[in-house]
């Protein structure tokens, strides 16, 4: 038997507004619990690859350095050496999560995450940056004598300029930026 055309209607009715009902619960869902990252700018970056962490520093002018961060604890990366030019990028997380969450949705976006070499060549070339942004590196991590994992940051006061150790570990929040490169 035939249904009546006023119950078909009513069903695709039904139907549709479930499916725009479920897309809006789906956008409402990313936008509170999945991490998005945001391109804050791209900047322009020549890495000399053959250069040790200790001369990075030197070249940086930090005010301040955390004496742990050395070539023995943070070694070159291999497969790269020379200077190389680069398209540096700084990315924003738009809530508070983990070291692990950022590098997936890097990987997932198409970045690699800078590594202490980089985010040194990125102080020394853009040293005012540093001064309204506290910029990280998570490409390499060094274990320390706890047991803890630490990770580059370059950070500053009011009139000096700092390259210390973060915890790994830790959370993220808004404040921090994070220095990449496209795959």
């Amino acid at each position: 038997m035939a249904q009546p055309r006023r119950f078909q209607f009513s069903l695709k009715a039904l139907i549709l507004a479930a499916t725009l009902l479920g897309a809006v619960v789906g956008l409402w869902w990313d936008a509170r619990y999945n991490l998005h990252l945001t391109e804050l700018g791209r900047f322009p970056l020549t890495i000399d690859y053959s250069r040790s962490i200790e001369d990075g520093i030197v070249a940086g002018k930090y005010d301040w350095h955390n004496p742990d961060i050395t070539s023995a604890n943070f070694p070159m990366e291999s497969g790269k050496s020379g200077k190389l030019a680069r398209e540096a990028i700084i990315l924003q997380i738009d809530r508070y999560t983990t070291t692990e969450e950022i590098l997936q949705r890097m990987d997932g976006r198409g970045y690699e995450p800078a590594t202490p070499q980089e985010l040194l060549s990125f102080g020394e070339t853009y040293p005012d940056y540093q001064r309204q942004e506290w910029v990280i590196a998570l490409g390499f991590s060094w274990r320390g004598p706890h047991g803890l994992s630490y990770v580059v940051v370059l950070d500053c006061n009011a009139d000096s300029r700092f390259a210390y150790l973060g915890l790994r570990q830790r959370g993220w929040g808004r404040r921090y930026r994070f220095l990449a490169f496209a795959k």
